[in-house]
């Protein structure tokens, strides 16, 4: 088991909490800012269209009813009035052209001046307003592509004396929205960097409060105490002051299942009130330490130590560790023959050193006939002693 985690955990540890942070927050960020740069685009442009169409159409219908245009181009005067008319519009309004034709679409002024008194570039996209209807229009002009609205001119009797035409290139249009799609992307950067950053100062927090561990790391970790639980004879229960069970162990179930209780909590629920009671009460309602201290649940007898957790020096629960008694009284009167038998060694370790003393003893006076017969002695003692225990355990 620890060895398939310590696999998966070395697998899966290639990408840190950082990194994965990083890049979730870098992919969430550039696509939600992207779809939005987007839709703002879309409506960016549009409204700037609207606004461009209504901006023309306005300034058209302006030139349309003055009294100065409509009485040049009643009396085809080329005086120069209607020219400087229509440059002093446009340099108010910012648009790139006002042409003034009368009803032959005659030119009464121009942006380019050399193209007074000559015919409209195209005749049919202007003739439309001499039947009294304005139009928009996207065609090639003098001063190439570009959006235009005609309007035509009536004079006192309301009759079409002439056209107006204004309108932009389409390379002022196009710089218009290349200008806002700039900020766009501008806007779009700044928003991007801020989440990049956020998501660093994201994760040093997160890993902070995680004790500089890597998630991967914090799942191995709880597998691991899982199995160190299990793998621990005493029964584990841990609680919060709440009594909302914080950790248990398979053996801890077990004695409570030994012990016939029923409705035992697992981890995340709430202790059932009999084992607070018995285990927890006095310890977090008086601060107390017990250790070893012999408990009945249900008539299986227990031997129970349980101590405070702190955090931060405030109380925040308990933690008990349960053994069954009789196996614990088993193990001491296991512990009881252990002495027992050593004791039996070290009395056979003093006789045979006296014995060794009078087979010395007996050698140094030189009396080896005594020595044979006390060797012999001893054979037989042996035999009828330990021999006989031998020779029964070997059969």
């Amino acid at each position: 088991m620890k060895e398939v985690l310590v696999n998966s955990y070395k697998g899966l540890q290639k990408i840190s909490l950082r990194t994965m942070t990083f890049l979730l927050v870098l992919i969430t960020v550039f696509f939600s800012l992207f779809c939005s740069i987007i839709l703002i685009r879309n409506y960016v442009v549009e409204r700037e269209t609207n606004i461009v169409r209504q901006k023309i159409t306005e300034t058209a219908r302006i030139v349309a009813d003055d009294p100065r245009v409509i009485k040049a181009i009643a009396k085809a005067d080329f005086s120069g009035v209607v020219q400087e008319y229509t440059i002093n519009i446009m340099n108010q309004t910012n648009v790139d052209f006002i042409v003034v034709m009368n009803k032959e679409l005659i030119r009464f002024s121009h942006p380019i001046e050399s193209v007074i008194k000559e015919r409209f570039s195209n005749i049919e996209d202007a003739s439309q307003a001499l039947s009294g209807e304005e139009h928009f229009s996207n065609q090639k002009g003098v001063l190439g592509d570009g959006i235009r609205f005609f309007t035509p001119i009536y004079d006192e009797q309301n009759l079409i004396v002439g056209i107006v035409c204004v309108g932009y290139t389409q390379q002022t249009v196009s710089q218009q929205l290349s200008e806002v799609q700039h900020r766009l992307i501008l806007g779009w950067s700044i928003g991007l960097s801020i989440g990049l950053i956020g998501s660093l100062i994201l994760a040093q927090k997160i890993k902070k409060v995680l004790l500089g561990l890597e998630p991967l790391e914090i799942a191995a970790q709880v597998q691991e105490r899982e199995i160190i639980n299990d793998a621990v004879k005493e029964g584990i229960i841990a609680i919060r002051l709440d009594k909302t069970v914080l950790l248990t162990n398979k053996n801890v179930l077990q004695l409570f299942e030994e012990a016939k209780l029923k409705n035992v909590a697992v981890n995340g629920e709430l202790l059932d009130d009999y084992i607070y009671d018995l285990l927890f009460r006095q310890v977090l309602e008086n601060n107390e330490l017990i250790i070893n201290k012999p408990h009945t649940m249900n008539q299986l007898q227990l031997i129970v130590s349980v101590a405070p957790i702190f955090i931060k020096d405030n109380l925040y629960g308990a933690v008990a560790t349960l053994q069954n008694r009789t196996e614990i009284e088993n193990l001491l009167r296991e512990l009881t023959n252990i002495e027992q038998y050593v004791d039996s060694l070290r009395a056979q370790r003093h006789n045979f050193m006296n014995q060794l003393h009078v087979i010395t003893g007996l050698i140094d006076l030189e009396k080896f006939e005594d020595v044979t017969n006390y060797i012999r002695v001893l054979n037989c003692d042996y035999h009828e002693q330990i021999g006989f225990l031998s020779d029964e355990f070997t059969i």
